[in-house]
């Protein structure tokens, strides 16, 4: 359901796409972002709660297709901006191809003894993974991905 929501809705805006100037898109979309990914499991109480459903619901369904309609709509003009969207986006495949181990791993590593890790001892780790995995991206990227494609475009298309 995920993915067919996800296609569906890409592909419905793609065909009505009218795009729209807004000044400083990738800096209100970046703010979304974190700020969405800042929320917590939702649990008032300490008992799980439907409020989880609803705003992942409100996210998927609202949020998300907003942020990628602002971000297909904007421009980078500066520096700053520019740099960060080309550095991201080089990384982006090799981020999506190496997390889930990592992420598996730090699974697997919480839920050995889940009494004994407290949030204390988890989100240093996250974080160190995030800019781990950042790191070994790029590395990726320049070691493997970059000289492997421009293995394949001689082979392909000759020496240009």
């Amino acid at each position: 359901l995920r993915v067919s929501f996800s296609f569906s809705i890409g592909l419905l805006m793609s065909r009505g796409f009218k795009p729209v100037r807004i000044r400083g898109a990738f800096w209100i979309c970046s703010a979304t972002i974190i700020g969405v990914m800042c929320v917590p499991y939702i649990t008032p109480d300490g008992n799980p709660s439907v409020w989880n459903g609803i705003f992942d619901s409100v996210m998927t369904l609202a949020v998300f297709p907003a942020v990628v309609y602002l971000g297909a709509s904007g421009c980078t003009t500066d520096r700053i901006s520019r740099g960060l969207c080309d550095f991201f986006g080089n990384i982006s495949y090799p981020i999506y191809i190496i997390h889930y181990p990592f992420m598996y791993l730090l699974y697997a590593w919480i839920w050995a003894a889940p009494a004994e890790r407290a949030f204390a001892d988890i989100w240093p780790l996250c974080v160190a993974m995030w800019f781990g995995l950042i790191l070994l991206a790029w590395v990726l990227l320049k070691v493997y991905d970059e000289p492997v494609r421009r293995w394949l475009n001689r082979k392909a298309f000759g020496s240009r």
